[in-house]
Parts: C-alpha cells; structure tokens; sequence
C-alpha cells in the first residue's frame, strides 16, 4: 500500500488566512506522500499563496467550473471526485478554517491499520474527513 493521500481543500477565498494557515498544516506533515488540491471555488487565490506553496510540486490550484461551485464547497468536491486524477490510497476532505497538527495524517495511517477499509473506509477526525481513495 502506498498511502498516499489526496487531500481536497475547497475554498472561495474568503477566510485567506485560515486558507494559508491550513495550506502551512498540510505542507509540514511528517507523512510527506501527499496531493493538495487546492478547489478555488468562485475565487483565484494561487498568487496569494504563492509564498507559502513556493511551487511545491505537490499542491495543485484547481478553478472549480461555475456549474459546480458553490454549496460551500459540496459540489466542488463531488466534481473533483469524478473529474480530477487522484491517485492516492487515501482522500482527506479538508476545509479552509482548519489544521493539522504536524504528525496529523502519520498518526491517522497508524490507526488505520488493522481496520476493514472495505467497510470502514471513513473516519470523521478534527480538520477533516479520511476516505479510502482510489
């Protein structure tokens, strides 16, 4: 198992700091087998972030078609499910007012083990939701 994860971060830009707080969370796990996916929805906030991501090859801005945005982000992550290239063995929905203690997501992979992912594939954490992925 590779347990690299997806993570879907939904924005409209609104609350930039939390956005860039959260990004800062994700960016300095210990587990660095990761994809950020940063869903713009209704906004472009790539330059702002620009100083925090530096062009880190694992964060992508995605602008969220006006046909699926809004609904706080709902609909931006079911498009994101069925369009995008997630490759991960995990998907972790995350919002733009939350983060992630440093060992965050190691601590969650440890946890997981033992578990029937088949049948419970879905834990609700603080920060976020952990899905099995692809």
């Amino acid at each position: 198992m590779s347990n690299k994860i997806d993570i879907l971060l939904p924005t409209n830009g609104k609350r930039l700091e939390g956005l860039k707080s959260q990004i800062r969370s994700v960016l300095h796990q210990s587990h660095e087998d990761i994809h950020l996916w940063v869903l713009m929805d209704g906004c472009n906030v790539e330059a702002e972030c620009l100083d925090i991501t530096c062009e880190d090859r694992r964060v992508t801005f995605i602008s969220v078609p006006s046909e699926h945005s809004g609904q706080h982000g709902h609909k931006a992550i079911k498009w994101t499910l069925a369009e995008l290239p997630l490759d991960g063995e995990w998907v972790w929905m995350t919002g733009d007012d939350d983060c992630l203690l440093p060992w965050g997501f190691e601590g969650l992979l440890h946890e997981s083990e033992g578990y029937d992912m088949v049948t419970e594939c879905v834990w609700q954490l603080p920060g976020g939701i952990l899905g099995l992925g692809s």
